[in-house]
């Protein structure tokens, strides 16, 4: 079986003015006999899972995203700067943010409330510095402009309704996040986690676009996979220098989205030495996205077909002192535990038979360490727990 390009095949109809089953059909026939095709492989049952999680997750995102300009819309006719922290003082979409909106929210309702009890009313919502918080928000709405008392009930029913599908969505986000972590950490692209900024969601965007590393191709057609190369073009034999040209369209839009959003973490939260890596780029005046981007490819290849966490350039030598690799893997494994914590059984994470608990059983013997899981009070449960 074979997989045609959408674009491929109209190039190779013979009638662009007209469209028919018969001319599509040729195009696609064409492309056949053309090798223009690519077999289509099974995908393992983690990446195919993988992949339907990731693009849930894109559709629940962007609706979250258009609910909460929804909700930002209602809150500037009720009561204009509660979502903005520096004039409210209150963390927009935060517990006690979503609490206040959820329930006969206006001006009015604010003042009437005792400012004691409202900082009271904070504090059990976790509000730091709560009564200076309640003293702001009264503020905030005794120099509001109260809207029309007949949209008042109508402007606090709506934002309630919002408030809840906002909740709701973001709990179906949290619940899809741990799906993407279950599945993950049956993948090498759990090993993708060790490098800084870069987080379980990132991570399983780039293992459901990529499949598995046996079906991963040459170096450079991967970054063109991804976008992140530009079209280079050479005339007049070899001794001719190549022109390099614009970025092409065709690629996965979303393993470049994946790619660039890692690119943008790694530059601010990454290790020191990718992070040089950026600065270098820029000072050099080179793109720094792409061309970081490609490392991040190379990188990102290198750990996922070796099974092995990343290690800086500087660590990487034969003569590394066994004490700093120590020092580093305990550093790193920490880092591990944070990221996993909150979205999966850590226990099932570094089991022995997945790639991270192979890494942690070689890092135990060889360099005689004590990587102890903590313990997890209640451990998240998936759906997804028998394949």
């Amino acid at each position: 079986m074979l997989r045609v390009n959408a674009w491929e095949a109209k190039q190779q109809r013979s009638n662009f003015q007209a469209s028919s089953d018969a001319l599509d059909l040729l195009g696609i026939a064409r492309c056949c006999l053309n090798r223009r095709g690519e077999p289509v492989r099974d995908l393992p049952v983690a990446y195919a899972n993988l992949r339907i999680a990731t693009r849930d997750r894109d559709q629940l995102v962007r609706s979250a995203t258009a609910t909460s300009n929804r909700i930002h819309t209602y809150v500037d006719r009720l009561l204009p700067g509660f979502l903005s922290e520096a004039r409210s003082g209150l963390t927009p979409f935060c517990e006690a943010s979503l609490d206040l909106m959820a329930q006969r929210f206006s001006p009015a309702e604010l003042q009437r409330r005792p400012q004691g009890a409202l900082g009271q009313w904070l504090a059990r919502r976790a509000v730091s510095e709560p009564h200076a918080v309640a003293a702001q928000l009264k503020d905030l709405a005794k120099g509001a402009l109260s809207p029309a008392p007949e949209q008042t009930v109508l402007l606090q029913r709506t934002l309630g309704q919002l408030v809840g599908i906002y909740r709701g969505l973001q709990g179906s986000i949290g619940t899809m996040d741990r799906e993407l972590a279950y599945w993950l950490a049956r993948t090498p692209g759990a090993l993708l986690t060790s490098i800084g900024g870069i987080g379980i969601t990132l991570a399983a965007g780039w293992m459901a676009e990529l499949g598995p590393p046996q079906q991963w191709r040459a170096l450079r057609r991967m970054c063109s996979y991804a976008g992140v190369v530009s079209k280079t073009k050479q005339t007049g034999g070899p001794e001719k220098e190549p022109v390099a040209g614009y970025v092409q369209q065709r690629c996965n839009k979303r393993l470049k989205n994946v790619v660039l959003q890692a690119v943008e973490k790694v530059r601010q939260l990454g290790p020191e030495d990718l992070r040089r890596t950026a600065q270098e780029l820029e000072a050099h005046g080179s793109h720094t996205e792409f061309g970081m981007a490609k490392r991040l490819v190379r990188v990102a290849k290198y750990l996922v077909i070796t099974g092995t966490i990343y290690r800086p350039k500087a660590l990487m030598g034969t003569d590394t002192p066994k004490e700093t690799l120590v020092l580093y893997y305990q550093q790193t494994w920490d880092k591990l535990v944070q990221k996993w914590k909150g979205k999966a059984d850590l226990k099932d994470v570094f089991a022995p038979e997945r790639p991270l608990g192979q890494w942690r059983k070689m890092a135990q013997e060889l360099y005689a360490l004590q990587l102890r899981l903590p313990v997890q009070r209640a451990a998240h449960t998936t759906s997804a727990s028998a394949p």
